[in-house]
C-alpha cells in the first residue's frame, strides 16, 4: 500500500492529531504558465522563476525548553517540547490524476531516463503522489560541496521521458543558501498537496528544507533555538509518517551537543511549523537514519552499527538488529499486504512482522529495496545488480535478474529505489550511473 493509499483510508475516517494547514498564501503551482512537454532530450523550464513560497513554517514558534538525552538504548529521559500541533481533522486529499505515459513499454527493458546534458549525477528522487507518472530528480555536479550552475531540481510529467528544470528561486539560487550545493538526501512530496516538499541538503547549507511551491524555492524551518544543537544543522536522513502528513523526522550526519548529546532526531508534527529534539538511541555511526513508522513509533538505523525501535517517541530504545540500508532517503519502509515489513541491508534482506524481531530472507549486500504487491527487488550495493523474486518465494532459490539483458554493466546499485503501481515502473537514481526505469509486475 503507497504512502497515499494509506493517507486516503486513515484521512476519509479522521485525522487524531493533525494539526490546522500550513500558510500557503500566493504559492502557484510549478507548472503555471510552463509551454507544453518539449521532445524527447530536450529540457524546458517550468513556470516562472521568483514565485512566492508563501509563509515560512520556519518563522514560528520554536521548540522550547530542552532536557536530557539518552545515547544508549533503553530510557532515553526527556526531550524538547515545541508548539502544540492542534486536532482538526482535515479532508481526504484528492483523487490522483493518472500521467498517460505513452512511451512505457515491457519490452524496453531497463531505459536510462537521466535528465539529458552535461549535468552530473542523479540524486534524490521524488514522485508526485497526486499526478502519477510526474517525477522530480535532483541533478548534481562536481562532488560533494561543489556547485555547477545546471545543478537543480528536473521535473518531468512523462515518467521520464522528456524533462523540465524547475526554476531556481529562494533557497535554490542565493550564495549559502543553495541547497544544490549538496546532494540532496531524500525529497518528500506531500500527499495532501503535492507542491509542498521537504528536504535537506547533505553537504550544502544546513536544515531541512521546505517548498511550498513545487520546489521553485525553498525555505528553512528548523529554528535556530533547535538547530544550535546538532551540529552544524547537518540532517542526513528525512522521513514522513505514512498516515500523517505533518509528522515528520530527520537524523544527523553528526552528533548532536549540549543537553541533546550525544545524539538527537528532530521531529515536527505540524509540517515544520515548530520542531523538538528527541535522545537518538546511540552516537552517530555511518548510515544513520530515521524511518516514523507510526505517532509514537521510529526505527533508528544505522549501516552496520545497529537498528533500534521506539514505541514511545524516543523516551526508550530497543536494539532489534545489527543494521539497514535505506530509511531516511524519502520513500516509506515496505509493508506488504500482510502486514510483514522488509529492508535491505549490509548482511540481507531482512523483514520483520511486529518491528522487534528481524530475520535475514536473502543473504548478500544490498544497497535498497522495493516491493510491488507481488514482488520484492533488491539492488545490489556497489553493482547495478537487481534481484526479484515473488513474495511467496523469497526464502527460496527462485531469484532472478531483473532486466539482464538490458542492464549497464558496473556502476553503483540503486541509491534511491522506488515503485510506482499505475504504470508498473521501477525507478532507481544511481549517482554517476544515472537515472533509470523498468516496467514490471
Amino acid at each position: 500500500m503507497s504512502r497515499l493509499q494509506t493517507m486516503v483510508l486513515v484521512l476519509a475516517v479522521a485525522a487524531p492529531g493533525c494539526g490546522a494547514s500550513n500558510a500557503q498564501t500566493g504559492a502557484p503551482s510549478v507548472g503555471a504558465g510552463s509551454s507544453s512537454v518539449g521532445s524527447a532530450g530536450s529540457i524546458e523550464e517550468v513556470g516562472g522563476a521568483g514565485s512566492s513560497a508563501g509563509n515560512s513554517a520556519g518563522n514560528s514558534a520554536s521548540a522550547g525548553q530542552s532536557a536530557s538525552s539518552a545515547g544508549s538504548a533503553g530510557s532515553a529521559g526527556a526531550k524538547s517540547t515545541g508548539g502544540s500541533a492542534g486536532a482538526a481533522p482535515e479532508p481526504p486529499p484528492p483523487r490522483p490524476t493518472v500521467q498517460p505515459c505513452s512511451s512505457v513499454s515491457s519490452a524496453s527493458g531497463w531505459e536510462k531516463i537521466t535528465p539529458p546534458g552535461d549535468l552530473g549525477d542523479a540524486q534524490a528522487l521524488g514522485l508526485d503522489p497526486l499526478n502519477v507518472g510526474t517525477i522530480y530528480v535532483q541533478m548534481h555536479k562536481g562532488g560533494n560541496g561543489a556547485h555547477s550552475s545546471t545543478d537543480g531540481l528536473y521535473m518531468s510529467d512523462n515518467c521520464g521521458s522528456t524533462w523540465k528544470r524547475v526554476p531556481q528561486g529562494r533557497g535554490t539560487s542565493d550564495p549559502g543558501t543553495n541547497i544544490n550545493t549538496g546532494s540532496l538526501v531524500a525529497l518528500i512530496i506531500d500527499p495532501v498537496d503535492s507542491k509542498v516538499m521537504y528536504t535537506a541538503s547533505n553537504y550544502g547549507p544546513g536544515g531541512i528544507w521546505k517548498s511550498v511551491n513545487g520546489g521553485v524555492d525553498f525555505e528553512q524551518v528548523v529554528p535556530e533555538s533547535v538547530g544550535k544543537y546538532v551540529n552544524q544543522m547537518w540532517f542526513s536522513s528525512l522521513d514522513m509518517e505514512p498516515t500523517n502528513h505533518k509528522h515528520l523526522a530527520a537524523a544527523n550526519h553528526a552528533n548532536c551537543n549540549g543537553p541533546h548529546s550525544p545524539n538527537c532526531i528532530a521531529e515536527t508534527r505540524d509540517a515544520g511549523l515548530t520542531w523538538t529534539l528527541i535522545p537518538a538511541p546511540v552516537g552517530w555511526a555511518e548510515g544513520n537514519g530515521v524511518s516514523v513508522l507510526g505517532d509514537q513509533t521510529l526505527l533508528f538505523v544505522t549501516n552496520m552499527s545497529g537498528m533500534y525501535l521506539t514505541k514511545d517517541d524516543g523516551a526508550n530504545w530497543t536494539r532489534v538488529g545489527d543494521g539497514a540500508n535505506g530509511p531516511g532517503q524519502g520513500f516509506p519502509m515496505y509493508k506488504a499486504t500482510d502486514g510483514t515489513y522488509y529492508l535491505a541491508s549490509s548482511y540481507g534482506l531482512i523483514s520483520s512482522k511486529d518491528l522487534t524481531k528481524w530475520t535475514n530472507v536473502k543473504g548478500g549486500l544490498y544497497r535498497s529495496m522495493a516491493g510491488t504487491g507481488q514482488n520484492i527487488i533488491i539492488s545490489g550495493f556497489y553493482e547495478f545488480n537487481y534481484q526479484t523474486a515473488s513474495m511467496g518465494a523469497l526464502a527460496s532459490d527462485k531469484w532472478s535478474t531483473l532486466g539482464a539483458d538490458s542492464a549497464p554493466k558496473g556502476g553503483n546499485g540503486g541509491v534511491w529505489l522506488t515503485y510506482e503501481a499505475e504504470h508498473h515502473l521501477l525507478y532507481s537514481s544511481n549517482f554517476d550511473v544515472g537515472l533509470w526505469r523498468i516496467v514490471t509486475n
